[in-house]
Formats: C-alpha cells, structure tokens, sequence
C-alpha cells in the first residue's frame, strides 16, 4: 500500500532555561503523530536541547541540532534526506557528549524519495 504524502516535522525547541535567563528547565512531551508524520525532534522526549553550541567549544550561536542537520542537508554526497537526520543525531550526540540526542517519532512505512 503505497502512502498518499508524508508530512516532515522537524521540532528543534531548545529548552534549556538557564541559557536565556529563565529560572526551570522545561523540557517536551511526546507527541503520537499521525498516520503519514515524521516528528524528528532535537533532543529525547523528558530532555533538554541546547541553544547555542558555544558551550561545546564550537564557534556558533546556533543550536547543535540546527547547526548539524543544516550541513548534513547541504551536503553534496547526500543521496537521501533521511541519511541527513540520522547523520545529525549521530553527530549532535557525539559533540554534547551524549547529552543531547534527537530522537523520531514516525507512523510511516516507509521514508519516501
């Protein structure tokens, strides 16, 4: 059964409060997407995202999922847009250590072309 159209949603909220002043960390729930929906998110359900890569020795006001899945996207050896997430989540766990790994909720049978 072939699907009629994917819907990509790329959720990169960075909740880290203390980043910007705020005195909790608030962190995302979950979603259950709908059938046909790829959520990918910055970081694990329960966690915080980064907001700047700055504390991580990288020289960029930008969050690390932001930073690393725009150049794994821009990438010319790219042969498919769904290498970049996971390319992204690999590279985004490695450089916080571990402390931020994005992570897909998807109700999809297949990742289309």
């Amino acid at each position: 059964e072939q699907e009629a159209g994917v819907l990509v949603a790329i959720i990169d909220a960075c909740r880290v409060g203390a980043a910007r002043g705020a005195t909790s960390r608030l962190t995302l729930a979950s979603a259950e997407p709908p059938q046909g929906t790829i959520l990918a998110y910055a970081t694990s359900p329960g966690t915080t995202a980064a907001d700047s890569l700055k504390a991580y020795g990288v020289d960029a006001d930008h969050s690390p999922y932001a930073y690393f899945l725009a150049g794994a996207l821009s990438d010319p050896g790219l042969e498919r847009w769904d290498q970049a997430l996971l390319s992204a989540t690999a590279i985004v766990r490695t450089q916080t250590a571990g402390m931020q790994v994005p992570w897909m909720n998807a109700t999809v049978t297949r990742f289309p072309d």
